[in-house]
């Protein structure tokens, strides 16, 4: 069940946001997993995505 009480929708299209470093692993998973949506990936210009902040995703994530 969704939120309050309704029926949960599957989302059609995901965005995966990630650095570069993830990005080979990333791709593997969601390759093997098939999953039942489209699910794009943008590789945002940092090596390791933990170091990644909101407002630094705002400011540098205009790549997609």
């Amino acid at each position: 069940m969704g939120p309050v009480g309704g029926p949960t929708v599957a989302p059609r299209r995901v965005l995966f946001v990630t650095g570069r470093l993830a990005e080979p692993a990333l791709r593997r998973v969601l390759d093997e997993m098939r999953p039942e949506f489209e699910a794009r990936v943008a590789v945002l210009k940092i090596t390791v995505a933990a170091l990644m902040t909101t407002p630094w995703i705002a400011k540098f994530g205009q790549c997609w």
